[in-house]
């Protein structure tokens, strides 16, 4: 499977990069599916504005059950950070805590070779063959994230703890290994710890999730062999009977680059 973000520079266009799931893309795949769920949640409800961020409404003139049955304004916050320094609480922040780089062999699975179908007819017969297509190279990472809670209740600090673990390892597990986020079964929740907030506390604790994530390059096979001579005949030639000439398929491709301009 084949998953990624999308890139702004031109790189890895260039070099045939498909495939980079190492910090950007699984980031925003954990925080777009911790904020899909929480949409769903009338306690810990999550709302989200016009821009995609947490919706924040003036807490004046508000009732107490502002939000739990409505839209107007989200109960937890969740992304990466907090924003124009303006601080959240109830909040689950998800943070990139290391790589590590993990080649499938020696290689870098170097030049294995994935061919194409390609299929001639006359209308009467057909020919198939298999043509090289494009190299694959690929290896893996091991990155980890660390999702951060954070609340002014020793209570919703460890309801979202336990909420968060259950998404991550069992509920949405299975939906994020499908988008190419693979969280190995090794989760663990940190000790519990309190700082200073105005005139009360801030509880948190730290859940941390190692996943795999892969990285892919395709070498097009035609952007680097100086050419290529495809012939295809039809006819009866397993009698020694002679190929009508008419059907015969001739095609050259001659390219450009090298293959030293790709690896």
């Amino acid at each position: 499977m084949a998953a990624s973000n999308h890139w702004v520079s031109d790189l890895p266009g260039i070099y045939n990069l498909i495939n980079n799931a190492m910090i950007s893309y699984p980031k925003d795949a954990i925080v777009s599916m911790l904020k899909d769920a929480f949409s769903k949640d009338s306690m810990y409800h999550y709302v989200a504005d016009s821009f995609g961020f947490s919706s924040r409404e003036s807490m004046e003139n508000l009732s107490p059950e502002a939000g739990l049955h409505d839209n107007n304004m989200t109960l937890v916050h969740i992304g990466e950070t907090f924003s124009m320094n303006q601080f959240m609480y109830p909040c689950i922040l998800v943070r990139h805590g290391g790589v590590r780089w993990r080649p499938l062999d020696l290689s870098n699975n170097r030049f294995v070779t994935h061919y194409k179908e390609v299929i001639f007819s006359d209308g009467y017969s057909s020919k198939t063959i298999f043509r090289p297509d494009y190299f694959s190279m690929a290896g893996l990472y091991d990155s980890s994230f660390i999702i951060s809670v954070q609340a002014e209740s020793i209570r919703v600090r460890d309801d979202l703890i336990e909420l968060v673990v259950q998404l991550l390892g069992e509920i949405q597990w299975r939906g994020l290994s499908r988008a190419g986020v693979s969280i190995k079964p090794t989760i663990s929740v940190s000790g519990a710890s309190e700082s200073d907030y105005l005139n009360g506390k801030v509880h948190s604790s730290d859940v941390t999730i190692e996943v795999l994530g892969q990285w892919e390059r395709h070498i097009p096979v035609y952007d680097f062999i100086d050419q290529i001579n495809l012939c295809v005949e039809f006819g009866q030639v397993s009698n020694n009977q002679a190929t009508d000439p008419n059907f015969d398929i001739h095609e050259m491709i001659n390219l450009e680059n090298t293959l030293k301009d790709f690896i």
